[in-house]
């Protein structure tokens, strides 16, 4: 959420990730909505959870850059910025996972 965002302000989270063309398709979860309290707190979003790997937790921290999914096809967390700091990315997302079963 950005630094002139107003306090008592929610940003949604980002949709989940789409699967398709597979036996199974498992889409992802959407990240959580993040909130600023007042001009020198707020909590970030956490990113989106998959079947394979967990999103990058929140942070409460003032210029804090976002936590890395973990796993695989899992998102970042937000980054969060208060009370002028500087800018700061999300955490990274993960790459997604093709299983293949092999039959003989």
């Amino acid at each position: 959420m950005a630094a002139g965002a107003t306090a008592g302000t929610t940003a949604l989270g980002g949709a989940g990730g789409t699967a398709t063309n597979g036996d199974i398709n498992a889409p992802g979860m959407s990240g959580t909505s993040a909130n600023r309290g007042s001009a020198s707190f707020g909590v970030t979003g956490a990113g989106g959870s998959s079947q394979f790997g967990g999103g990058g937790a929140s942070k409460n921290v003032t210029g804090a850059a976002g936590n890395a999914g973990t796993g695989y096809g899992a998102g970042g967390g937000g980054g969060i910025v208060v009370s002028g700091s500087a800018a700061v990315s999300g955490g990274n997302g993960t790459p997604g996972i093709i299983i293949v079963d092999e039959f003989k």
